[in-house]
C-alpha cells in the first residue's frame, strides 16, 4: 500500500540573522561609546537603558539595524515599525540571562558588540515547547539538539559573533547559559513596535 501521508509545516518561528558588513570599521568607535557608562571603579552596569537608537555616535549602525528590521517586517507583511526602547547588556563571568520575552514589542533585536571566543550565545525556545516528552529523554538528552530534527527542535543557539544581528518576534522566549569565559560580552538590544 502506498503511503499518502503529507507533512505540512505551519506556524514557523522566524529568526533573522545578518552580519554587519562594515562593523570592523566602527567597532572601536562603538566600544568607546559604551565606555562612558562605566562607573568610578571601571565596571559596567549590567544593563544600560538609553535611547541608543537616537544617538549620533551609533547613527551608521542604527541605520543598518533599522534597514534589516524593515526587511524582516516586510517579509511578515507588518506595517513600518520604529524602535522605542534600547539598552546594552554587559556580561562578565558567572552572569547569564534568564529566559524572557520582550512584552509589548512586535520585533526585538540583539546585536553582538563584543564577545570572546566560545562565548555564550543567545538561546531561543520553541514557542510550541513539547510538554509531554514523548521521546522519554532525561534532562541532559532534552538539551542536546542532536536528539531532535526540524519538526521537534526545542531550542536553538546563535553564537555570539561580534557584528552579528539577530531579529525575532518580541514574544519569543530567549536567554543565555552561564558565562564562563573571561572576555566581556556586550549586546545592543532594541524593541520595535
Amino acid at each position: 500500500m502506498k503511503n499518502n501521508l503529507v507533512l505540512h509545516t505551519w506556524f514557523p518561528t522566524t529568526i533573522g540573522k545578518a552580519v554587519c558588513p562594515f562593523y570592523s570599521s566602527i567597532k572601536k568607535k562603538t566600544l568607546q561609546y559604551i565606555i562612558k557608562y562605566k562607573d568610578k571603579n571601571g565596571k559596567y552596569p549590567d544593563h544600560v537603558y538609553e535611547k541608543h537608537f537616537k544617538t549620533k555616535e551609533l547613527k551608521k549602525l542604527n541605520l543598518w539595524i533599522n534597514k534589516q528590521v524593515s526587511i524582516y517586517a516586510k517579509a511578515h507583511n507588518f506595517k513600518k515599525l520604529s524602535p522605542y526602547e534600547g539598552w546594552f547588556n554587559v556580561y562578565g563571568v558567572n552572569q547569564h540571562q534568564n529566559y524572557h520575552t520582550h512584552f509589548g514589542a512586535i520585533i526585538a533585536t540583539n546585536f553582538f558588540i563584543d564577545a570572546g571566543p566560545n562565548d555564550i550565545g543567545t538561546i531561543f525556545r520553541n514557542p510550541n515547547l513539547e510538554p509531554m516528552n514523548p521521546w522519554e529523554f532525561n534532562t541532559t538528552e532534552m538539551n542536546d539538539a542532536k536528539n531532535f530534527n526540524p519538526l521537534t527542535y526545542q531550542t536553538t543557539n546563535y553564537e555570539a559573533q561580534p557584528g552579528t544581528l539577530l531579529i525575532f518576534r518580541g514574544h519569543l522566549h530567549h536567554g543565555t547559559n552561564i558565562k564562563v569565559t573571561p572576555h566581556q560580552r556586550i549586546t545592543l538590544n532594541y524593541n520595535y513596535k
